[in-house]
């Protein structure tokens, strides 16, 4: 984000040097032949920063765990996550694995995956291309870390322990479970909601819910009300590495 601002600065600055040179210009034509020296330069300057990586924007990789999860289509849908995308081919493969597999869970999971991939390809705008590159390493988590230090990239996860081994490396991280948790409405204690309960939770009179943005309710004695649209009264709010719990009882 740093080397897009100082590109749209640089930009900006040249926009207003030119007005003012066409301005001068026009006033006093014997100036083009001061202001030309400075031009040529400043415009040499742009390119040597443009050749040296400063004003490109740089790839996103995105693992299978972004598009099993889901969020990264609506949050490039809504310009909160901007491209452009590298799709690595052997993360196309793991997820047709997961497709075939004899898991039905796990099959589902690898379909939604796909239909994402597709999804994000077929976005109007949005530049997303399949890498090719591959390693002769079993671990497709090892894959993405060197992939991501060969293409200087950034890596798109929901997976915890992928991204603090990546961080190690100096590989720089988009978390989609802390991106998406920037935009969540804050619940607080003794807060009214009204939540649609849908299954049942850890514990026997326990209900589960969830709120359009996703986040898992938990409501305590409950479990009778399950399939109901019901009013809770939150009670605590509680933060995990995927995400955030709310925990809330019966109005």
């Amino acid at each position: 984000m740093i080397f897009i601002g100082l590109y749209s600065v640089l930009m900006t600055v040249l926009g207003i040097f030119l007005f003012i040179a066409l301005l001068v210009i026009l006033a006093v034509p014997m100036a083009l032949f001061q202001i030309l020296p400075v031009f040529v330069s400043f415009t040499i300057l742009l390119f040597l920063l443009w050749s040296f990586g400063f004003m490109k924007k740089r790839y996103k990789i995105v693992d299978s765990s972004a598009f099993v999860d889901g969020r990264i289509i609506d949050l490039v849908q809504r310009g909160f996550l901007e491209g452009p995308f590298l799709i690595p081919k052997f993360i196309i493969r793991e997820l047709h694995r997961l497709s075939d597999s004899s898991n039905h869970q796990r099959r589902a999971k690898g379909r939604r995956a796909l239909d994402n991939v597709t999804k994000l390809q077929n976005m109007k705008g949005v530049v997303v291309k399949v890498d090719k590159a591959d390693y002769r390493i079993r671990d497709v988590d090892t894959k993405l870390v060197k992939l991501s230090k060969k293409r200087k990239a950034i890596l798109v996860t929901t997976d915890f322990n992928l991204s603090k081994v990546a961080e190690i490396e100096s590989i720089r991280v988009i978390n989609l479970n802390t991106l998406s948790n920037t935009f969540k409405k804050i619940i607080l204690p003794n807060e009214e909601l009204e939540i649609e309960l849908l299954k049942k939770g850890d514990k026997e009179d326990q209900a589960v819910g969830y709120l359009d943005d996703g986040t898992m309710v938990v409501v305590f004695n409950a479990a009778s009300k399950i399939g109901e649209k019901v009013k809770i009264i939150t009670t605590i709010t509680y933060p995990t590495q995927a995400g955030r719990i709310v925990f809330g009882k019966l109005k």
